[in-house]
């Protein structure tokens, strides 16, 4: 059974439309027309009537039956694909085409310059095998006055750090330094530092800008190393969001020596305050760079009068900040003398149209195409900024004539139809009944217009259809669901939804000979797993998943002689034991395989079938040339004789059009006027689709023997 709850109501509120508890229900139907890949193509507007059955018993499913008034598209002219051209930048050497501005080539990946390596050790301030839960970090000290030091893992910029989170209390500097000297420099050379902080409370905003940062020197030595003071007039600060901000500066150096970093704020008035600081960059004669991007070469996309529509730009980055990477691209129709504007296609992972290209070229006859990727990051040591590949494709397209044809193609083309209910506030809701291939369409002469009446099937006709043209062999080890997906693919399909099996073909493998269906394959693989046969469900998925016996499942939805009873009157109930079985047998006849057997007998004096009742024993016998284990048989024989079982109470009974049901649907139905109240398992079901039908089902009861 569908899920019944949907856009945006739950399933009671549904029910009670579809109950009419409060006010005749408004629906309505609609025809969906899909191409062989079931893709949407257009609604039809032309059909007269229809139906859809569901029978659990037959090869076939799910079945329906359309009448439509056929329309004619006149003669005219197309475009269709002729070629594809495609381009993909995923090595070294394509990406070293083009110009680079800030960015490198890193065996395959196209990354940012920006080195990668700071001498401080742990500057994004994780322990490294250190333990710290508070204080400060053991590599750094304190600088300043009426300072306490805390690590803070919930003020963090990148997701791999972690902050130092600084304290002041009442007035006084604030600030640390690493506790040792690590950069050797001489005179003359350039000394970066950059840092992320953040403001965590001050409400005069003392910490916005650090004030206070050196190359912090040992004077106490000989020869002397004094501090020399970053200008506070070249100092950068970028606001990079979330209440962060990074701090940029470069020091030249006026005296040699080995230095560290000072960061710091430097005032004498202020109130309680705080400011968490994380991926401390220092280091000479490498600045750090944010940002950068690479421009492809001209790519050649002429020829002969095409235009290029359907144009794909894809994009696979290693990012952990999606957003830093980012791909444009920009045309030219004269060959170069002219450039269109850049335009954005991806700031992250996936794919996306060609915007510039494909709305406004009609034709490439001097086309040229060219990309850039630009990129950014805002911490030295995170990963955030490097793209694996790029690559675009362009279906080449060409004028073609097409003749006069109906509106439908009954060889490719699919029907779709939709249920769809009003709900108190106007919105309407639907119901998917199927995807249907169209077959036997018979043409009919009426009031000057040709109709078509059309059988159609689900898509099990694919598989009863397609048949092995050579031996079929399946491999021992195999897994019976791997083996059932491998052959659901052979036949064109992709909507696959089959429960995955730990069972495997045991010992010389199964075979099928030429000419077997595939449906019939897949039915025997099943079998031998003791799944639930093959079916197509409302929105094309193939499906099956292991048998659980009707008495065993929970109620999907039930059919009571209420006050909002949707059934009508006129149930019908069928009692028939004769020659239904008692007693069931099945041996495995394979004989590359161990024997196996597994015996079931009705004793059961509560069974009107069972041989103690009967006084007799009636016998089904059945041979199965494949089966995973004694276990699956003995599930296998539970199943036919549960089936057998429920022969003996059918009902046949009408209700208003409810269209959630699917395939062998358990079912509570309830009539006071044949003192009917039990479980049924629902065999077939059929909805005429129109307003004001009535929807026939037949269930058989559960019966546990």
């Amino acid at each position: 059974m569908q899920v019944i709850e949907r856009g945006g109501y739950t399933q009671e509120e549904i029910l009670e439309v579809l109950h009419s508890r409060h006010n005749s229900r408004n629906v309505r139907f609609r025809y969906d027309l899909l191409d062989r890949n079931e893709y949407f193509v257009k609604v039809l507007s032309t059909v007269v009537s229809g139906e859809v059955s569901m029978s659990a018993l037959s090869t076939i499913k799910r079945t329906a039956k359309f009448k439509i008034r056929e329309e004619y598209i006149k003669e005219h002219y197309t475009r269709v694909m002729d070629d594809r051209l495609q381009t993909t930048w995923n090595t070294g050497t394509h990406w070293n085409g083009g110009t680079h501005t800030n960015t490198v080539v890193n065996g395959t990946n196209l990354e940012l310059s920006t080195p990668d390596t700071t001498v401080i050790p742990y500057s994004d301030f994780d322990s490294a095998g250190t333990t710290w839960s508070s204080g400060l970090h053991p590599s750094w000290s304190i600088w300043g006055s009426n300072i306490t030091a805390l690590k803070s893992t919930a003020d963090t910029y990148a997701s791999s750090a972690s902050s130092q989170k600084l304290t002041r209390t009442g007035t006084g500097s604030v600030g640390m330094r690493l506790a040792t000297q690590i950069l050797p420099v001489v005179t003359g050379d350039k000394v970066y530092l950059s840092f992320l902080f953040k403001p965590v409370s001050d409400a005069n905003g003392n910490f916005t800008i650090p004030n206070y940062c050196y190359a912090f020197g040992t004077s106490g030595q000989t020869p002397a190393q004094p501090n020399q003071a970053f200008d506070v007039a070249n100092a950068t600060v970028t606001d990079i969001g979330g209440g962060w901000f990074r701090y940029d500066n470069v020091l030249t150096m006026n005296q040699g020596g080995t230095y560290s970093p000072l960061i710091g704020w430097n005032t004498s008035t202020g109130v309680d305050g705080s400011v968490a600081i994380e991926n401390v960059y220092f280091q000479k004669n490498a600045k750090p760079v944010w940002s950068g991007e690479w421009v492809s070469n001209v790519k050649d996309i002429s020829g002969n009068s095409a235009i290029y529509q359907d144009s794909l730009v894809t994009m696979s980055a290693s990012t952990a900040r999606l957003g830093n990477v980012s791909v444009y691209s920009r045309y030219s129709l004269d060959n170069g003398d002219t450039w269109s504007a850049w335009s954005l296609e991806l700031s992250t992972n996936g794919n996306s149209k060609l915007n510039g290209l494909t709305s406004n070229v009609s034709t490439l006859d001097y086309g040229l195409i060219q990309f850039k990727v630009t990129m950014k990051r805002n911490t030295i040591n995170s990963n955030d900024a490097k793209l694996l590949s790029l690559d675009y494709w362009l279906d080449k397209e060409i004028s073609v004539f097409v003749p006069e044809a109906p509106e439908i193609n009954y060889l490719q083309n699919r029907i779709q139809p939709f249920m769809e209910i009003e709900m108190p506030d106007g919105n309407w809701i639907e119901f998917s009944l199927g995807i249907f291939l169209l077959a036997t369409p018979t043409r009919s002469d009426e009031n000057n217009s040709v109709y078509r009446e059309i059988e159609a099937y689900d898509g099990l006709l694919i598989l009863d259809e397609d048949k092995f043209t050579n031996r079929y062999f399946i491999p021992a080890g195999t897994k019976y669901t791997r083996a059932i997906n491998n052959i659901l693919t052979s036949a064109g399909i992709s909507k696959i939804n089959i429960q995955d099996a730990p069972q495997v073909v045991a010992n010389y493998g199964i075979e099928f000979k030429v000419g077997t269906s595939k449906l019939e394959a897949i039915t025997t693989l099943l079998q031998a797993i003791n799944y639930s046969a093959l079916w197509v469900d409302s929105e094309g998925y193939y499906t099956s998943s292991p048998y659980v016996s009707p008495s065993n499942r929970g109620v999907d939805y039930n059919y009571l002689d209420n006050e909002i009873s949707v059934i009508f009157n006129g149930i019908e109930e069928e009692l028939d034991i004769y020659g239904v079985p008692n007693s069931w047998v099945a041996v495995q006849s394979n004989p590359e395989k161990e024997p196996l057997t597994s015996t079931k007998v009705n004793t059961d004096k509560n069974s009107p079938t069972s041989t103690v009742n009967m006084g007799r024993t009636i016998t089904d016998f059945r041979e199965v040339q494949d089966i995973a284990d004694q276990a699956t048989l003995d599930a296998y024989v539970n199943r036919i004789a549960f089936e057998a079982s429920q022969v003996y109470g059918k009902l046949k009974f009408k209700t208003a059009l409810m269209p959630f049901h699917e395939y062998s649907d358990v079912l509570r139905v309830r009539y006071t006027g044949l003192k009917i109240d039990d479980l049924f398992s629902e065999t077939s079901w059929t909805m005429p689709l129109k307003v004001g039908a009535e929807m026939t089902h037949e269930v058989r009861k559960v019966v546990n023997i």
